[in-house]
Formats: C-alpha cells, structure tokens, sequence
C-alpha cells in the first residue's frame, strides 16, 4: 500500500516589500508573511512549510551509499562571498583557463548580473565582479528588480577571447539567448547588442570543437529537452557520440 500524495491550496498576496502566502492542506491552514522576495526570505518560508506540513526542508545532508561512505564530491561554495550577490549560485558554470578557475552563475533579477568567482584550486573562491555590473546591462533586456531574468551563464574559449551566453528576456519579456565577448573572464564584457536566439528559448551551451568550429545548443522553455538540434548535429558527427 502506497501513501496518499498530499495535495495543498495555496493563495499568495502583494505585502509591501513583501508577500503574504497561505496554505492548506491536512486539515489545518498557515499563513506565512515573508518580509521581502530574496532567496532568504523563502528559504525562511520552506524552513516554516517543512516544520508545520513535513515537506522537504531546503537544505538536507546528502544521503552517505549503502556501504557508509560519502559520496565522492564536495561543495564548491557553501555561503555566499560578496552582499551584492543577491540570488545565490544557481546553474553555476566554471572554466579552467591558464589563470585558474572562473565561476558565473545565475543571479535573476539582481541590478548587477552574473557574479564572476576566481579560485586556484576550486576551494577558496574570490568575488572579482559581474558580467553586467548595474547600469551595464545590454539594451536589448529588461532587466531591474521584479523584471529582469538573467540565467544559465556558460563561459567559453574562443579563439584569444572569452564569450558568454546567456539566457535573458528581451524588452517584451520573450526569454531569448544572448553573447557576449571578452578578452578576459573577468571581463570587460561587450554583449552583441541582439539576441543570440529568441523565442522563449533557454539554457544556451557554447561547444568549440578542436577545429575551432563553434556550435550552440538550447532548450525551448517548456523543461523538455529539445534534441532536433543535438540529433541533427550528431547525425554530422556520428564519431562524437561515443
């Protein structure tokens, strides 16, 4: 006998700076007042939402393998490393370069977007500063709080400069693919002025092949992977599937 999945009804409301969120479910109703819409605020929510339904917290240890040991991995960040960045390391993309380790991640609607970490040795992380620092955004994104949706930065040798692309939604809020360049990781970055790709497409990836030959692949924003592309390009490279 299988349990019964739970099921909750959920109202959210304008408070301010801050949200109102109600919830029932089991016979019993809470009502959360979160004092602003950063990532702490909810994860104070889920905290509060485990406590009183016995949903998953936001944070749990990773499960150790059926003979003890842990799993061979380890963090790469634990806490965050800088105040302006506002959104955590969500999709976060690194790159090994004759100077070390370069990090960027996905920073949603923060002013300063795509926070940019160096390491030597994939352990201690420096904040060095951001793809589009406030007031750099390209013009062709809506960016600001509440408004913009920066994501899925990947970072790429290309010849002697680094390119960037990224996901961002254009001033009509259609999420499209843009690119940027730099002749370090840690910038200048000169974004192309247009998107890449538009069309509610998402989490662009840069592969440079050994020719120096450069393909894109994307997803449409549907959490569906989309493999027409993918299957047309290994279709012309069948000796890259292995």
């Amino acid at each position: 006998m299988t349990d019964s999945i739970p099921s909750f009804e959920v109202e959210l409301a304008d408070s301010g700076d801050g949200l109102t969120i109600a919830v029932r479910g089991g016979g019993m109703t809470k009502v959360y007042a979160l004092a602003g819409r950063e990532q702490g605020d909810f994860l104070q929510f889920h905290a509060e939402l485990a406590r009183d339904f016995g949903t998953r917290p936001p944070e749990q240890p990773v499960a150790k393998s059926a003979d003890g040991d842990d799993p061979p991995w380890r963090p790469l960040l634990t806490e965050n490393i800088h105040p302006k960045i506002l959104s955590g390391y969500g999709d976060p993309a690194v790159i090994r370069t004759p100077q070390g380790y370069y990090l960027v991640a996905t920073s949603n609607d923060a002013l300063d977007a795509f926070p940019l970490l160096h390491s030597d040795d994939l352990d201690q992380w420096l904040h060095v500063g951001f793809a589009f620092a406030e007031g750099k955004a390209p013009e062709w994104v809506a960016h600001g709080l509440r408004h913009g949706d920066f994501w899925a930065p990947e970072m790429a040798r290309v010849g002697d400069e680094y390119w960037l692309v990224y996901t961002a939604r254009d001033r009509s809020l259609v999420l499209s693919i843009g690119l940027a360049r730099a002749p370090s990781p840690e910038g200048p970055w000169a974004d192309l002025g247009r998107p890449l790709l538009t069309g509610g497409v998402i989490d662009g990836h840069l592969f440079v092949d050994d020719d120096g030959e450069r393909y894109l692949l994307w997803k449409e924003d549907r959490n569906g992977i989309w493999p027409r592309k993918l299957a047309a390009f290994l279709a012309e490279r069948p000796e890259l599937i292995d």
